[in-house]
């Protein structure tokens, strides 16, 4: 259990007439569902606490307030993750795009490497890798698995950019990293984290599995749409589920082009298709090296006969 009982006990107390019941009764029709879930909350009361929080607030003021976090006092790390095409990318650029209406002054980068994407607006810079990405900046770091995945946790490169990411806080720079799955990435990537963000087909197995009061929470609060997304605010311990537009300046097919070939699961069926069919060369070869050195070694009893 998180938090402490007794303060949790007291909260429930002070507002189960004015939030939790009605909370329930909006949620479900039937008397036996409410009674259930009345239970459930009372036996679970930080996922109570939480799950109302989200719901005392409008969509608005936690939109606001989650914005002020991430753009304004220390730089901020915050990851993205959700299915593909659940629409982490359109959220990210969204955000960019009210903190640039809103006269942050801040200058903000798109980092991925190949070309300049078509779609996007003259006021978002491009970048090859981060460190292209001056100090005092936003910068949004797309596909993270393609460059920065836990399978290559040793190479230089994950190194380089996670040694990077402990000292932006130093720099003034908030980065979002999007990725399809929370695994696909350094796991020191993911603890440097200050905010989660969960997209429409994430998976939570493993960022629920030490808590499970957590777990409750990611769970019930889940987007069911790809207009919603779910904030966990690690430093303050808050969980909001917030709907959001698209940026002014999408464009889905223009989008889907710079995605198109990226497909995680079958660059990982590919990857094991390689290993597999080195693995067979190599048996292969040792193999022949073994017939070969046995056919030497070979004895032929016709040369101990007479002719």
């Amino acid at each position: 259990m998180s938090g402490n009982i007794a303060e949790l006990e007291e909260w429930f107390y002070e507002n189960e007439t004015i939030y939790v019941i009605p909370y329930i009764e909006k949620k479900f029709n039937s008397t036996y569902a409410q009674e259930a879930e009345y239970n459930f909350m009372r036996q679970h009361l930080y996922f109570t606490k939480k799950i109302i929080k989200n719901s005392m607030l409008d969509n608005d003021t936690k939109f606001l307030k989650f914005l002020e976090m991430f753009a304004y006092g220390k730089s901020k790390i915050c990851t993205i993750i959700g299915g593909r095409g659940s629409g982490k990318t359109a959220l990210a650029m969204f955000v960019i795009e009210q903190l640039f209406e809103k006269g942050h002054q801040k200058n903000i980068y798109y980092v991925k490497k190949g070309e300049r994407p078509e779609w996007l607006p003259s006021w978002i810079h491009s970048a090859q890798a981060m460190e292209e990405v001056p100090n005092k900046s936003f910068a949004v770091l797309d596909e993270t698995v393609l460059e920065y995945g836990s399978r290559n946790f040793y190479s230089d490169e994950n190194k380089s950019f996670t040694e990077r990411l402990v000292i932006l806080r130093h720099k003034d720079t908030s980065i979002f990293l999007i990725t399809q799955h929370s695994k696909l990435i350094d796991i020191n990537i993911r603890r440097l984290s200050d905010i989660l963000i969960y997209k429409k087909g994430s998976n939570i197995e493993e960022e629920g599995k030490f808590d499970e009061e957590r777990h409750l929470i990611l769970n019930r609060l889940m987007p069911r749409k790809n207009t919603e997304s779910l904030i966990e605010i690690r430093f303050l311990n808050i969980f909001w589920v917030i709907e959001t537009e698209l940026p002014s300046f999408w464009d889905d097919n223009k989008v889907s082009k710079t995605f198109k070939d990226f497909n995680p699961e079958q660059k990982k069926r590919m990857e094991r298709t390689k290993r597999y069919k080195e693995e067979i060369a190599r048996l292969q070869e040792k193999e022949n090296i073994r017939a070969k050195n046995n056919k030497k070694d070979s004895i032929n009893v016709g040369d101990f006969l007479d002719s």
